[in-house]
């Protein structure tokens, strides 16, 4: 599984569409953490700019739930029509160091598990060589979708 430190900008990250014009928006997330678009998935962060760890897990089949070791734990699923979506940071474009997330054309669920929102939330800013305070997990696997299933919420950021 990668690990990579992910830059993010006014709270926000995503997995774009490859055939996307534009970036996923904000107001698809409606659950705090992650939702998604016709151009992709945006998942939102407590740190408003600067380094996470982004741990990236693409998958074939479903993985078990680790309720304990992570804050929050949300689900959704996406029609990925174009067959490819990557990681893509706020203003940098994609990420070309991360395996790819899908398979062909089909849906997935995507799975994004936190930790230490609170404490991005209230760092709020960090500079490059700062070592990141908040950590996520992407799992992402064919099955269907649009259903979003919370799995788990402890913070309010």
């Amino acid at each position: 599984m990668p690990r990579v430190r992910l830059w993010v900008h006014h709270h926000q990250y995503f997995l774009v569409d490859t055939e996307a014009d534009n970036l996923p928006s904000t107001s698809a997330v409606k659950n705090g953490l992650i939702g998604a678009d016709t151009n992709g998935v945006c998942v939102l962060a407590g740190l408003h700019t600067g380094p996470i760890w982004l741990d990236v897990e693409p998958l074939d089949t479903e993985p078990a739930l680790d309720l304990d070791d992570w804050e929050e734990i949300v689900e959704i699923g996406y029609p990925a029509t174009s067959g490819a979506l990557e990681v893509s940071e706020w203003g940098s474009g994609e990420r070309d160091d991360l395996p790819d997330l899908i398979g062909g054309p089909g849906e997935v669920r995507v799975r994004i598990s936190t930790r230490g929102r609170p404490a991005g939330h209230a760092a709020d800013a960090l500079n490059n060589e700062d070592e990141p305070v908040e950590e996520h997990r992407l799992q992402i696997w064919p099955g269907p979708g649009p259903t979003e299933t919370v799995h788990k919420t402890t913070d309010r950021t």
